[in-house]
């Protein structure tokens, strides 16, 4: 029996345990690490607005590098970051979103960032929504909007959703709702006209930050020291699949290998016999030998009784 004894089923319980809290661990992270992602097919991700892009014949590359990179990009240049996470924060209005420094500085000489996904107070605005623009009816969903009227680009009677901020030379486009053109507005054409406008108003080259959801080149691996196989699990969803196959193999090798049973002492040589032994007299003995005894003519002998 599989339970046969109490510590196997302590063992298999505690595993148990184990997988269960690790699931719980990753399983989260990983939905959260894809929200906002152009590699991501879920409802939060971006992967069809990212198709959708490359069909009209404005593709979108992708950013695989920390902000203080962005130096390297030919200018001018547009990138879009998209930071569903940045709303959960209580944050106060005038923080500047989650811009870095160096993204601000390079914005400053005369590039474009748009973001998705700015920090707003809640109104009494309905959760879903639709609001009339240039490129057709688009459906809203957030109940955030933003007091700001200098630079206003889209609105409705509860605030402003989307508006522009000079930076130096160069302009922020902030964006409220973080899933204007998510793949479950996918059968909403006006929402990805929308981001398409807002990223080729300076006709540049366009760019979308995987940086942010944890996807990096190989050059920024190399230099971020992650070049391990266990820290690249760490940052790929197939930690779970690694964590899941050792927990198999370990009941495996637990439940079906006796070499995982008590340890057993050798028996010391020279064996020391405790019990007098009984030898067979000769009679008994020719009988039990009789059977395997042949003649030389390759017949049974009959032994005499």
């Amino acid at each position: 029996m599989l339970f046969k004894s109490r510590r196997n089923l302590v063992i298999l319980l505690a595993i148990a345990v184990v997988a269960v809290a690790a699931l719980l661990w990753t399983g989260p992270g990983q939905a959260d690490h894809l929200q906002g992602s152009t590699y991501s097919t879920t409802p939060g991700g971006y992967g069809a607005w990212w198709q959708w892009m490359e069909k009209a014949g404005t593709p979108v590359q992708r950013w695989r590098k920390p902000g203080d990179k962005l130096t390297t990009l030919s200018s001018p240049a547009t990138l879009l970051k998209i930071n569903p996470r940045s709303i959960l924060n209580f944050s106060p209005y005038d923080d500047g979103g989650s811009i870095n420094p160096s993204e601000s500085e390079w914005v400053a000489q005369g590039n474009r960032l748009v973001y998705l996904g700015r920090w707003a107070e809640l109104t009494d605005a309905p959760f879903t929504q639709t609001v009339v623009t240039d490129q057709g009816p688009i459906r809203i969903q957030g109940r955030r909007r933003s007091p700001q009227q200098e630079g206003k680009i889209l609105a409705d009677k509860y605030g402003t959703l989307i508006w522009r901020q000079r930076q130096g030379k160069g302009e922020i486009i902030w964006v409220v709702p973080p899933f204007l053109a998510a793949n479950a507005f996918q059968d909403e054409p006006a929402n990805f006209a929308l981001l398409q406008s807002l990223l080729t108003e300076g006709h540049n080259p366009l760019w979308v930050d995987e940086y942010l959801h944890g996807y990096k080149d190989a050059e920024t691996l190399q230099q971020e020291g992650v070049e391990s196989v266990w820290a690249y699990l760490q940052n790929t969803p197939l930690l779970l699949i690694f964590l899941q196959s050792l927990v198999v193999v370990t009941l495996l090798a637990i439940f079906g290998n006796w070499r995982f049973g008590q340890p057993q002492t050798p028996l010391a040589w020279p064996v020391t016999i405790t019990k007098p032994i009984s030898m067979p007299s000769p009679r008994s003995w020719k009988k039990a030998i009789a059977p395997n005894l042949w003649c030389n003519s390759c017949s049974k002998q009959k032994v005499p009784p």
